[in-house]
């Protein structure tokens, strides 16, 4: 199985299924994920973020780093899935980061095998897994998330199903209390309402003139 965080993929030996136990691990490049057996004794695994193919040897543990770019690529193609066709001796790997299929040949005669770019294969938005059919056609699966919604025979009983369905929902109707009856007297129509009549301010007293001042005393002649 594949570690991301530690980048190395771990043997485990299940042969006494009640106790499974680490074999080994085999050191490889940044975030595995995907890998592919090619025989019993090459395994392939694709580093995401590392950009390159691990080529595992299970018989000396040693790990052979193959870039996975093509001629003129740029880094960023981050092969996630594998995928092995036995009988036309290829590898498929998915590059994530320009939403396609990479196609490489593969020959085993040679230590460790040669994986050569041999093409690629354009698919929609960021392929997750690719699956090599015995008839020889591949199997994509894409992180586009398309739907289609479900395939219902068209009558009448269907038709009318959809109509209602596409028909917008009534708004729920609000139950509001209930008002209080009004304390106030109202005017009956016939009379006119009686308005209260305003207070107005009592007489106010006109001030008192100011008081005459003395007149001055004669003078005595001497």
């Amino acid at each position: 199985m594949t570690q991301w965080a530690d980048h190395v993929v771990t043997e485990v030996d299940v042969s006494n299924a009640d106790s499974p136990k680490v074999a080994r691990t085999f050191q490889v490049d940044k975030d595995p994920e995907g890998l592919a057996f090619l025989d019993a004794r090459w395994m392939v695994v694709g580093n995401d973020l590392g950009d390159t193919l691990s080529v595992i040897d299970r018989v000396t543990g040693t790990v052979t780093s193959l870039p996975v770019e093509m001629a003129g690529d740029l880094p960023g193609l981050e092969p996630t899935s594998l995928a092995y066709d036995a009988t036309a001796k290829r590898l498929y790997v998915t590059h994530a980061g320009v939403d396609a299929v990479g196609a490489y040949d593969v020959d085993l005669t040679k230590t460790p095998p040669t994986i050569v770019p041999a093409g690629r294969l354009p698919t929609e938005w960021w392929p997750s897994a690719v699956l090599a059919m015995p008839s020889g056609d591949l199997v994509i699966t894409t992180l586009m998330g398309r739907g289609t919604g479900p395939r219902l025979p068209i009558n009448s009983t269907t038709s009318s199903t959809a109509a209602s369905r596409s028909s917008p929902r009534p708004r729920p109707r609000i139950s509001r209390p209930a008002r209080r009856p009004s304390s106030r007297t109202t005017a009956s129509p016939s009379s006119p309402a009686t308005r209260p009549s305003p207070v107005l301010p009592g007489p106010t007293t006109s001030p008192s003139p100011p008081p005459t001042p003395p007149s001055p005393l004669p003078r005595s002649s001497t």
